[in-house]
C-alpha cells in the first residue's frame, strides 16, 4: 500500500506516464475519466485494492514502476554533470529547502 500511496502523491505523474498502467489495473473507468491518481487511490474499492496487492504480477509491475523512479530521482542530472561546480544544487542544503 506505501508504494501505491507513493506513486498517487508523486506530482511527477503530471508529466509521467510510466505508473498510468497501475491505476488502470485498479479502476480503467475511473482512471480514463479522471487521470488522477489521487482520486483512483482514495476511491477504488478496498477488496479491489488487497486483490490487486495479493496478485504477484501485479506487485511486480507496481515494484518495478517504484524502484525505477526512485533510482531516477537518485541519479545526477544533466546539469549537475555538466557543470560539477556550480553553486546551483538540488540537494538537501538547497536554498529551496532551507525556507
Amino acid at each position: 500500500m506505501a508504494y501505491l500511496e507513493e506513486l498517487a502523491f508523486d506530482l511527477r505523474n503530471s508529466c509521467e506516464h510510466g505508473a498510468d498502467e497501475i491505476w488502470r489495473q485498479l479502476d480503467a473507468e475511473l482512471w480514463t475519466a479522471t487521470h488522477n491518481p489521487q482520486v483512483v487511490l482514495q476511491t477504488v474499492a478496498r477488496t479491489r485494492l488487497r486483490s490487486a496487492l495479493a496478485d504477484p504480477e501485479f506487485l511486480e509491475g507496481l515494484t518495478g514502476v517504484v524502484l525505477k523512479r526512485r533510482r531516477a530521482t537518485q541519479a545526477s542530472t544533466w546539469f549537475q554533470r555538466t557543470y560539477p561546480q556550480a553553486p546551483l544544487t538540488c540537494g538537501p542544503t538547497s536554498a529551496w529547502n532551507s525556507a
